[in-house]
């Protein structure tokens, strides 16, 4: 197949537009989900178990809704209009979060319940911007490109995002309070507005049938009263944990039972092939997700009990691990897309997925054995977790990025809007899975011993870790098999 762009300066110029999208929402995202977890519990006086569930809801609704923001650019809206729309309801979501905070720290009377509908407003925000950059991104590319080395130079933008979010916010939060990080959060989703007004007459010629037509007021009417029926359900759920538990198993069943339509709908043997091939790689990414969502969850709470955040003159705090990730990512982006361009091979995304689950999992183990080094205090040397992050990014590359590319690939134009949703979707019940571990085994209230604490955690990094790198050992037995299918789709 053609490699001609494999180098990230010899990329469309829509290539570069979507990137700025991409760094703007990711660092809206970054931002909100590295400070979630304490800020419930510092504003709100939950407890730990409660925030990390509500964390764990939180993000993985913002992934379930998806795959309907999918379907929404798909049939509904058009992938432009989709985009467009994410960022004005995020900036609503943070406009929101604003005013609660501002009657808190004032000492205003104020319904708590509202910070769930602020929340309510991001997911829907998210679920409408972030399946459709991927799919307008795939319009650009001839269908023989291999488009791995593109997709992941496309996932260093996103953690170049993530990285500036999770490095800034916590910051000026601890430093000047959470009013002032807010107010990051609100201009940054402003720049990105604005980036897609600048941007827009590269990208304007491209877009899929529905979105170059005109929208008629019938739709814009039902779009306005489904909106205020998505948000109000969406602010119930994060309420009531049990109906987001729900609500995710329920649009997975169904979305799984879509997949299979479309595999027995498939015009040809061949597309066939490709849809189940891709199912059951996107199965896969739930397991990413399950120990993802434990940077803003289980790993925050190690870090305020058994870590020593100071790495030389660098001083961390807990809620800026998503750091380690993100940095760790950007270095390893351009290395792994210059080894794709060395090693151009037809579906190396099959063999990417079993090595990534691997990666994955061995980050987990690193982190149990690092507990066995605690000094004296039971607290871990901050490097270890660093060193963690760095395999974790790795296995992150290998499945979250190569992903993009895999459902792009395997997925007609028709149906990938929804592809794309379905793989968050598939994130989503990972993160909920996730944030349900975090709760099991989150500190017990009036523990603060140290030791116990440590030991706990060790449970957790064992469990996971060995879990998750068992499967990818398992799914390496089938990659001969899933690679023949492929080859004869071909």
């Amino acid at each position: 197949m053609e490699n001609s762009y494999s180098n990230i300066f010899r990329q469309p110029k829509a290539f570069y537009v979507i990137f700025m999208l991409e760094i703007w929402e990711r660092l809206l995202n970054a931002g909100i989900m590295s400070i979630i977890a304490i800020f419930l519990m510092k504003k709100f006086g939950m407890n730990e178990m409660d925030s990390a569930n509500i964390t764990g809801s939180f993000g993985a609704l913002c992934y379930a809704f998806i795959v309907i923001g999918g379907e929404l650019g798909d049939k509904w809206f058009g992938i432009k209009r989709s985009i467009l729309l994410g960022l004005i309801f995020i900036l609503c979501g943070f406009l929101a979060l604003y005013y609660v905070e501002y009657h808190i720290d004032n000492s205003h009377v104020i319904n708590h319940d509202l910070i769930y509908f602020c929340l309510a407003f991001y997911i829907i925000g998210m679920s409408l911007f972030k399946p459709n950059p991927s799919n307008l991104l795939s319009l650009y590319y001839p269908q023989n490109t291999d488009l791995d080395s593109v997709y992941t130079y496309y996932y260093m933008a996103i953690n170049v995002g993530s990285l500036i979010g999770a490095s800034i916010i916590p910051v000026v939060i601890v430093k000047y309070g959470y009013l002032y990080g807010i107010t990051i959060l609100i201009i940054a989703a402003l720049i990105a507005i604005a980036c897609y007004i600048i941007g827009y007459p590269i990208i304007k010629n491209k877009d899929n049938q529905v979105g170059n037509t005109k929208l008629s007021l019938s739709k814009i009417i039902i779009s306005l009263i489904g909106t205020s029926v998505i948000l109000y359900i969406t602010g119930e759920m994060l309420k009531y944990n049990t109906l987001a538990s729900w609500f995710l198993y329920s649009l997975f069943f169904i979305s799984v039972i879509y997949f299979i339509h479309l595999i027995k709908s498939a015009p040809t043997p061949s597309d066939r092939s490709k849809i189940i091939v891709a199912l059951v790689l996107i199965l896969q990414y739930m397991l990413f997700f399950i120990l993802f969502i434990q940077l803003f969850s289980s790993l925050t709470f190690f870090g305020l009990s058994n870590c020593n955040l100071s790495l030389g003159p660098i001083t961390f705090n807990e809620q800026q691990f998503a750091i380690f990730d993100g940095l760790s990512v950007v270095v390893l982006s351009p290395l792994l897309a210059f080894w794709y361009k060395k090693h151009d091979d037809d579906h190396a995304y099959v063999t990417k997925f079993s090595l990534g689950n691997i990666a994955l999992g061995l980050s987990f183990i690193v982190l149990y054995v690092s507990t066995f080094f605690a000094d004296s205090k039971s607290h871990v040397n901050v490097i270890w977790v660093l060193f963690a992050f760095v395999i974790f990014a790795g296995g992150e590359l290998l499945i979250s990025a190569v992903g993009l590319s895999m459902i792009a690939d395997l997925i007609n134009k028709s149906n990938r809007g929804f592809a794309y949703g379905f793989w968050f979707i598939t994130g989503a019940l990972g993160m909920k899975i996730g944030g349900k571990i975090a709760g099991i085994f989150t500190i017990p209230e009036g523990v603060t011993n140290p030791a116990v604490t440590l030991h706990i955690f060790s449970n957790l990094f064992l469990l996971l870790g060995g879990v998750v790198t068992s499967i990818g050992l398992i799914t390496c037995i089938f990659i001969p098999k899933l690679k023949s299918m492929l080859r004869y789709s071909k």
